[in-house]
């Protein structure tokens, strides 16, 4: 990639060059070749390169009477020749040819357009494929449509000019989109008696056959219409007055000049009645052949396809030849090649052979429906039965675009026989994954691009076919409209979308002329962000207006993303809620931001700016209870009941959203224990798509207080779970959100104390203290994947005397435990293993494989472990400092190889008793309305170290607990009440979207 860049830059540089030595002598350079030779040369350029020409300077020296004057304006003869009919045709060829498969129709012969027109017509192509592409880069160009009230279905002819539209009343009408007011105009009057109400079907066949559409012809088109009109009914009579009726019509519709201007005419083809008897689902027209689709309530819901030449029913009262394919009707239909029809029936998608259809002359409510089977036919899950393209004829095949839960799909139908080998037969394909709820709201689908609307936004899709170039795939919000209706129809073509109501188009760029051909800003887009993905991030913000639109592309935020989340030592420092290349420009820069701003607040020497917003929470909660989740955007909470909740911190007011229900009573008094496991087991069904975690809970029921001593009993009941977490997007929901599943539930012996709890792998462990006249200290280990169910009879690793208010369960099969005297670490495969409940065990002493103490060790606030290398890793404050434990993975003995323990950061001070939390490289701590923010670094590292102070807003309450996440730079604080809460984080660098 760089090196094609370099070359084409290389390229480009020396177009440049010669650009900006043209001079107006007419001795050389450019401006003295003659006319014919520019005009000839021009031909072999691009379009901007054509408008970049119109723009070059000249310099000559003008001699005066009085002195020498040096003089620049614009070339004439370069502006004269970037405007010749020859080039802008060549472009046209040029680019119309590329736009396989649909072919480009004009209204006239294209040698009666001037080269202003042709000019526009290149410049509109191109600004569709600049704004289908740029997120938020080309702004649409919106206007009113004035529609009668009674306007029905639409239709955006090919080239985006004409707008055909049906109304409830039978008459079909365009509109002329070139004209500033474009007012409708009848095109195909009723068939039936005035005011009647109709509904009303449209299809048009624009591929007309060679010999009816000469090339030189003016634009023609075939446009069949289905027309049932409904009973008119008497307020006075019950019955109705009349009946059902139906008929078809085709028309070939002409543009035309006259002295009214230019517009379009119509001229009946054909016309023949149909039987009124069933609902009509879908219609369609090909050449010389129609088909609609019936479905029977009356009859079972059964359902079939009828298919008529329309040019031998011509005239028919419903005694023509018909071909029925029975049990097979569909909204969308469509002629494909070598007779075969393609029918879509929500799940289904099938391909019907013509020819194998009954032919008859009976009406459909005489003949009989034996079933036909498909050819070939496919099962796709919830996709929008609506939203499916038109045909599109390739050399060797027939493809079609559909729109499902999961993305945007083509269909591709070889051109040849059908035949075993799976290469010969339709395949579906994924041409572009956008997981969205909106696949139920209007689309329009074209080869390479599609919109939809949801309410007032609207998105532009642009995506490859397979053995397509992959820089194609694109999708984007393009802008809020403010729309008349929230019902809306949106209709595809060329540069233009066309919303009931509303007119918007992407406007031609003729922006570009101005762009002068030197420096950074003459550059291709794809080299500028090359260019720009070499940068650092605050390099990026600071561009100029041209440069600031392409500072915000997307490839140059995600090579930011991935650097820097690659220089970053492990642990890995954000977990993705998605597949990051599901993640807009406008997110990355948003992660990037918020990474640098934490760094940048935790190296500042003087008073750090915080930003903190208050989190309501209902109930008390301890610091057992709460979690952020590694990257800054999750909080969990348990509540008081033993139910899980969780808090979206990216959004400005978060509120709780249920996650796990509580595992009790709905008011019972629950003491619990939670830990998460960013790193669980998936037993082979990690897909590597959404942020996926385990989450273990320790709940202990406990009885009502002691109404003589008013102490708190043992607890009543005790249960350990585990859960399954994983995000969720917006599909099937409003939010996007966490979702839990219960893996395993299994209960415990309500006889003892839970002091701590830890999760990893298929382990979970707890220490306790048993009530047996003087307490036994004891840590339990239990694989959690064979322990489900209701039995305590599951196999445990007992601990005795390892005891402490902190656990962490280590590779090697090796248990850490903490406490305000030492650190301990234990050996579980030589601990004792028994499915008695802890009531009926033994707890012979365990010595532990590693012993150290610690003078004035704040056991609650040890953290980790981070498991880096081959090692695990916890940090830790004692009165001397911050201090590192690094405990290696492999076995050791007791003269070497054992663990290790640094002193990572020296800050004697009286405040270590208050509350503290430590990432891998940087702390938070709070005294009062003091945030210490403490930076450090291990061995063999490089960077910069420090204590940073931020000042948080005066609380008649001390800080109790602190949750934090050292790469966000946010944290969730709960003050000694167990009431209050906050959100405190680093404001994100200005310059963001």
């Amino acid at each position: 990639m760089i090196r094609t860049a370099r070359t084409r830059l290389q390229q480009y540089a020396s177009r440049i060059a010669i650009l900006r030595n043209l001079v107006a002598y007419k001795e050389t350079g450019l401006v003295g070749l003659p006319l014919e030779m520019l005009i000839e040369i021009m031909k072999q350029l691009e379009w901007n390169d054509v408008l970049r020409l119109r723009q070059v300077r000249s310099i000559f020296i003008a001699e005066t009477s009085q002195k020498l004057t040096y003089c620049d304006k614009t070339c004439k003869l370069l502006c004269e020749a970037s405007k010749a009919r020859p080039i802008w045709l060549c472009l046209f060829k040029k680019y119309s040819e590329s736009t396989s498969p649909e072919r480009f129709l004009l209204d006239k012969s294209i040698h009666k357009y001037p080269s202003g027109e042709l000019e526009s017509f290149v410049l509109g192509w191109k600004a569709a494929e600049v704004g289908w592409c740029v997120d938020g880069r080309v702004p649409p160009r919106e206007r009113p449509l004035r529609m009668t009230d009674d306007a029905d279905r639409m239709h955006l002819v090919r080239g985006g000019r004409w707008l055909l539209a049906t109304t409830l009343h039978g008459t079909v009408g365009y509109y002329d989109l070139e004209a500033p007011e474009s007012a409708g105009r009848q095109l195909i009057p009723n068939p039936f008696e005035e005011g009647s109400h109709v509904t009303l079907f449209m299809s048009l066949d624009m591929d007309l056959a060679a010999e009816d559409l000469p090339e030189d012809s003016s634009l023609a088109f075939n446009l069949g219409l289905l027309f049932l009109r409904h009973p008119d009914y008497n307020p006075e009579i019950v019955n109705p007055m009349n009946t059902f009726q139906q008929c078809i019509q085709v028309w070939r519709v002409t543009f035309q000049e006259d002295e009214d201007g230019e517009g379009l005419n119509a001229r009946c083809l054909s016309a023949f009645t149909e039987e009124a008897i069933a609902t009509t689902l879908g219609f369609t027209l090909s050449g010389a052949q129609v088909a609609y689709s019936l479905r029977f309530y009356l009859n079972q819901g059964t359902s079939c396809t009828v298919v008529v030449d329309w040019a031998l029913a011509n005239g028919s009262q419903m005694d023509h030849p018909r071909r029925y394919i029975s049990h097979a009707g569909g909204v969308k239909l469509a002629f494909l090649p070598r007779h075969r029809l393609f029918i879509a029936e929500d799940p289904y998608l099938g391909i019907y052979d013509l020819l194998a259809g009954q032919l008859s002359t009976e009406r459909p409510s005489r003949h009989a429906f034996p079933c036909q089977m498909p050819i070939w036919s496919t099962e796709v899950l919830a996709f929008n039965s609506k939203a499916i393209s038109q045909p599109f004829f390739t050399q060797d095949s027939t493809r079609l675009v559909l729109r499902d839960p999961s993305g945007i799909r083509g269909l591709i139908v070889p051109n040849t026989d059908f035949g075993e080998d799976a290469e010969s037969l339709p395949q579906v394909v994924s041409l572009l994954f956008h997981e969205d709820h909106r696949n139920r709201n209007p689309h329009a689908l074209g080869y390479h691009c599609a919109v939809s609307f949801d309410l007032n936004e609207a998105i532009l899709f642009r995506y490859r076919w397979p053995g397509e170039n992959a820089s194609k795939i694109w999708f984007t919000i393009l802008s809020i409209f403010r729309l008349l209706k929230f019902f809306c129809v949106p209709m595809l073509s060329a540069s233009r979308t066309l919303v009931k109501q509303y007119a918007l188009r992407i406007p031609i760029l003729s922006n570009l002329v101005g762009i002068k051909p030197t420096g950074l800003v003459a550059l291709p887009l794809e080299i500028l962000i090359e260019i720009m993905k070499g940068l650092e991030w605050d390099d990026v913000l600071r561009t100029c207006k041209y440069l600031c639109e392409v500072s915000k592309a997307r490839p140059v935020w995600q090579s930011l993303f991935v650097k820097y989340s690659r220089s970053i030592s492990p642990p890995q420092p954000f977990h993705p809620d998605r597949p990051i290349q599901n993640y807009s420009s406008r997110e990355l820069e948003t992660v990037v931001l918020r990474w640098k701003a934490a760094e940048v607040g935790w190296m500042m020497d003087g008073r750090v700016p915080l930003r903190e917003r208050p989190l309501f929470m209902e109930g008390e909660f301890t610091g057992e209870c709460m979690h952020l989740v590694r990257g800054g955007r999750w909080l969990l909470v348990v509540a008081p009941n033993g139910s899980v909740e969780y808090y979206d911190l990216d959004v400005s007011q978060p509120i709780p959203h249920s996650l796990i229900p509580p595992p009790f009573e709905e008011h019972a008094r629950v003491h619990a224990f939670m830990s998460v496991d960013m790193n669980p087991m998936l037993d082979g069904n990690e897909d590597g798509q959404n942020l996926t975690f385990h989450l273990g809970l320790c709940l202990q029921r406990f009885r009502d207080l002691d109404p003589e001593t008013l102490e708190r009993v043992s607890p009543s009941r005790q249960n350990i779970q585990i859960w399954r977490v994983a995000f969720r997007d917006k599909e099937g929901s409003s939010i996007e959100g966490l979702f839990a599943n219960c893996l395993s539930s299994f209960p415990e012996e309500s006889i003892a104390d839970t002091e701590a709890f830890d999760l990893r792998g298929r382990y979970v462990t707890y220490s306790a203290q048993f009530y047996r006249g003087v307490g036994v200290a004891c840590s339990v280990v239990v694989d959690w994947s064979s322990a489900n169910g209701t039995n305590m009879a599951y196999k445990r690793k007992y601990l005795s005397g390892a005891q402490g208010v902190k656990l962490s369960l280590l590779p090697g099969d090796r248990l850490f435990t903490s406490n305000s005297e030492s650190m301990r670490l234990y050996d579980l495969l030589s601990a004792p293993e028994s499915v008695r409940p802890p009531s009926q065990h033994e707890f012979p002493h365990e010595r532990p494989v590693w012993n150290t103490e610690l003078r004035a060790l704040e056991s609650d606030f040890v953290s980790g472990p981070f498991f880096i290398h081959d090692s695990s890793r916890f940090v830790m404050m004692d009165e001397r400092g911050i201090r590192g434990l690094i405990i290696p993975d492999a076995d050791f003995t007791d003269s070497e190889g054992g663990p290790t323990m640094l002193l990572l950061l020296k800050h004697e001070n009286s405040k270590s008793q208050h509350p503290h939390v430590f990432g891998y490289h940087r702390g938070m701590g709070v005294y009062l309305d003091d945030i210490i923010l403490p930076q450090y670094l291990w061995p063999d590292e490089q960077g910069k170290e420090g204590i940073a102070h931020a000042i948080l807003s005066p609380s008649p309450h001390s800080v109790r607990v602190i949750c934090m996440d050292e790469y966000s730079g946010r944290a969730a604080i709960t003050l000694s009440n167990f009431k209050d809460h906050c959100i405190i984080d680093f404001p994100i660098v200005s310059g963001a979207h």
